[in-house]
């Protein structure tokens, strides 16, 4: 699905060169050039600029497959499809494109006699008029339209300051399995749990009938006992489950959330159960959409930790499912040692050997039958081991042979313990976990909140560390590859750009538009309401290359024009209408090969919509930029800084 996801996105790229060669060599034959000459001249003329552009958006795309981990394997195909078509589509333009085009031209007698004229005259139209006026505007008043551009980029980044758009990492859509798991207490008796698992089948078609009426939901429902489950992958003998496979998220108008709540509301209460847990398995990366790890030495101080940040969680709306990894185990009984037990020299060794071997047994002899090898274990009888009333009487052994009562050797103490303490990096560590609902909170939102309300709280009152992890380190990770990779794209456009133009400043002029570009992307998830995503700055790395491909044709035809023309100034309105209809096209027919992407109603395909998002508008808002903001701020420079064309200047002003 990624690699035809990047296919798609790819369709406009393909034409892009070959609208900047067809459009080069059309303008040569309107100069009655002739074909062949034509042909080869254009194809000549833009060699280098086509190349340059090609390798911008290859150096923009590249960086995104050196990102590791999850999320790496799951987008590796989107940079790669994208640069091999970019290199194909080099090969299309410079050796297929001109064949057809010269067959295609012996055919014409003139270009513009056929049914596509009025097309052409409009664009005449447009391109002498409004747009020659605004060409003119947008140069005599430089600064007003650097402003403007710059302060809008400053309104865009403030939507994302002001979390005005969210950012989720990694939304997925609904699935078809939903689990319903219940974790009984130890000791639960093996009938209890059977007679419930029923229970909780029968809330399963309950939730179906209110739902869905005589028409199941679901379309396959299984039974677990003390099973691995497909969400909860807990260890033990205590825990049943349900896992219910619902038809695909298109034929139904229920969402998987939707049928949790309800679901939830029909499962039966136990005395018995320790936890509830209904919940649905998600695509994308592993791991919950919350997870703090919180590590330390005094295991009770971890409990109590986990205790008040789970609370915290549950209040807030959107999230559910919030629990952690630190049951509660079997009641224990702790013994400590009273002062006589240390005058009779008895330790706490010394004392918890005796007790096991009264109650676990002793093996004192073995023999052969045989060839069965026979254990004799000595312990107390079965009335005794099981009545807690007689520990106390237990006798143990002293000095000299001597026995005295238990309680007059230890006092003891019932508790409860856990059956698994995990470490983590060497300490002890709890994970306390929780569910997002994306349409209601934001995971990003409620851990910010959390570090700068409630963690250190926590940390210092109970002397423990908060770690956040599950998507949030992969989050974190994937974020550190991007920021490197981002450096390493920079790079390599500017030395692209800097070979191309035989300039260290121009670059920089050039690439200045790759932020203020994107503050189309920006505005068009706000306009749409679509969160930020790992997609969205995806997209923004391949809209970086695409609106440098277009600056470089302009700044081109500017660079050949400013030895012909009288000033810097009208050479520049004259590239910018000649660049006027490779611009529009090439911008235009990306944007249209990515708009039925954006309507896609496939919740497959949701999670790919921001990418297409971003480059759409993005790639609409920096048209003008490319066309207004780029000579705006080349001819600023220019004047000031060229003393090549010193004389121009000044006649300029």
């Amino acid at each position: 699905m990624v690699s035809l996801f990047a296919i798609i996105m790819t369709l406009g790229f393909i034409v892009d060169d070959t609208i900047v060669v067809g459009e080069e060599i059309l303008s040569r034959l309107q100069a009655k050039v002739p074909l062949i000459e034509a042909i080869k001249g254009g194809v000549k003329e833009m060699a280098g600029p086509i190349c340059a552009s090609s390798l911008t958006t290859t150096a923009a795309f590249f960086p995104l497959m050196l990102i590791q981990g999850n999320m790496g394997q799951i987008l590796f195909a989107i940079p790669l499809v994208v640069i091999c078509v970019i290199l194909a589509s080099l090969v299309e333009c410079f050796f297929v494109l001109p064949g057809h085009l010269y067959h295609s031209y012996q055919h014409i007698a003139k270009p513009y006699q056929n049914h596509v004229a009025p097309l052409h005259h409009l664009f005449v139209k447009l391109q002498q008029g409004p747009f020659a006026k605004a060409s003119q505007f947008a140069l005599q008043n430089r600064s007003t339209v650097l402003a403007a551009a710059f302060g809008a980029f400053l309104l865009s980044t403030g939507l994302i300051i002001g979390n005005k758009i969210p950012f989720s990492f990694f939304p997925s859509p609904d699935g078809i399995k939903i689990e319903a798991q219940a974790t009984f207490i130890p000791g639960t008796p093996q009938h209890i749990m059977r007679a419930y698992l029923d229970d909780l089948t029968k809330s399963l078609d309950t939730t179906n009938i209110e739902l869905n009426g005589p028409e199941s939901l679901t379309q396959l429902a299984i039974s677990r006992l003390n099973q691995k489950g497909i969400n909860l992958p807990q260890k033990g003998a205590n825990f049943v489950s349900v896992v219910a496979e619902l038809l695909p998220p298109d034929q139904r108008e229920i969402t998987n959330q939707m049928f949790i709540d309800a679901w939830s509301s029909h499962i039966p209460q136990h005395p018995m159960i320790d936890k509830i847990t209904v919940l649905a398995p998600r695509g994308g990366p592993p791991g919950q959409d919350i997870d703090i790890a919180i590590s330390g030495q005094n295991i009770t101080h971890l409990k109590q930790a986990a205790s008040l940040l789970k609370a915290d969680l549950g209040q807030r709306a959107g999230v559910f499912n919030v629990q952690d990894d630190l049951p509660e185990g079997k009641e224990t009984i702790s013994m400590d040692l009273r002062p006589q037990a240390y005058q009779q020299h008895i330790s706490q060794a010394d004392l918890s050997e005796q007790v096991a071997s009264a109650y676990q047994g002793r093996i004192i002899q073995r023999y052969y039958e045989g060839s069965n090898e026979i254990d004799v274990v000595v312990r107390l009888p079965n009335h005794e081991r099981f009545d807690l009333m007689k520990l106390n009487h237990l006798p143990i052994k002293v000095t000299n042979n001597e026995v005295t009562p238990l309680s007059n050797l230890a006092s003891l103490a019932f508790s409860t313990g856990y059956d698994v303490i995990k470490q983590q990096d060497g300490s002890p560590t709890i994970h306390v976990t929780a569910s997002i609902d994306p349409k209601r909170s934001n995971a990003n939102q409620i851990i910010s909140e959390l570090q700068q309300h409630k963690a250190r709280a926590i940390e210092d009152r109970f002397h423990v560390r908060l770690a956040y992890e599950g998507k949030a380190k992969e989050q974190r990770e994937t974020l550190a590859d991007m920021r490197f990779g981002l450096l390493i794209a920079l790079a390599m456009i500017y030395i692209i750009l800097a070979t191309i133009f035989s300039s260290y400043s121009w670059p920089l002029i050039i690439m200045s538009i790759i932020p203020i570009g994107l503050t189309g992307g920006i505005f068009g998830h706000y306009l749409l309401g679509i969160d930020f995503t790992i997609l969205s700055l995806f997209g923004f790395f391949g809209l970086s290359g695409i609106v440098i491909n277009d600056s470089i044709i302009l700044v081109n035809r500017y660079r050949l024009l400013r030895d012909q023309e009288s000033s810097l100034q009208k050479a520049m309105l004259k590239a910018m209408s000649q660049r006027l209809r490779p611009v529009m096209l090439t911008s235009l027919t990306t944007i249209v090969g990515l708009l039925p992407l954006i309507f896609e109603s496939s919740l497959q395909a949701q999670f790919l919509i921001p990418m297409a998002v971003t480059i759409c508008f993005g790639l609409l808002y920096a048209t003008l930029l490319v066309l207004f903001v780029v000579p705006a701020a080349m001819l600023s420079y220019e004047l000031r800084f060229s003393s090549k064309h010193a004389v121009k200047s000044r006649d300029t002003n």
